[in-house]
């Protein structure tokens, strides 16, 4: 039990997809520092738990589970797993994402299926998996959508990429006015 005052999203249940590293895993510290219990999701399982290891050091519950977002079926999982063993998140961070760089002529169908599968389908996957269980559930939540600032800076080296994260922000300020009648608010945030 903590001793002092309330911390500023105490018993909130945060959700993070790509918290093994990077933007996932500090959002991850982030957000166990003002009190959520934080279930991480990671493609990298083991780097999801080492996460853990310092989120569960702040005091708070702390799950994880092995997650790739591109799976969109998976996804649906995951949000039911989640429900089930949890509740209904109240934050929900759609973080995991792949960088391509390069000439849109040059990359593989392959890559360009699995950056748009992980960066864009992953997100929207996320984002009405969770989204849909806001909305039965009825008191709000939040969903943070994570894009770039490559999605409004065009760039001859990262077009596929740069499609992939204005595709997240479109859908994300789409999404936003969708959900505002349900007090859910969604960001996109471009880093």
């Amino acid at each position: 039990r903590r001793l002092g005052p309330p911390l500023p999203l105490g018993g909130k249940l945060a959700v993070i997809t790509g918290a093994g590293s990077g933007i996932g895993r500090e959002t991850a510290f982030r957000l166990a520092e003002l009190g959520c219990e934080v279930v991480l999701a990671d493609i990298d399982v083991a780097a999801a738990e080492e996460t853990a290891v310092e989120c569960k050091a702040k005091g708070v519950l702390t799950s994880t589970y092995d997650l790739d977002v591109s799976d969109t079926a998976a996804v649906v999982r995951f949000a039911e797993q989640v429900r089930a063993q949890h509740g209904v998140p109240d934050i929900v961070v759609n973080n995991a994402g792949i960088a391509l760089a390069g000439g849109v002529l040059d990359a593989s169908d392959a890559e360009f299926d699995r950056l748009f599968d992980i960066n864009l389908r992953g997100v929207i996957s996320g984002s009405r998996a969770f989204g849909s269980q806001m909305v039965e559930r009825g008191v709000g939540g939040h969903i943070v959508n994570l894009a770039s600032a490559a999605a409004f800076t065009p760039s001859r080296d990262l077009g596929l990429y740069a499609a992939s994260k204005a595709g997240v922000l479109m859908f994300s300020e789409s999404l936003r006015a969708e959900l505002a009648e349900h007090r859910i608010g969604v960001t996109a945030i471009c880093p």
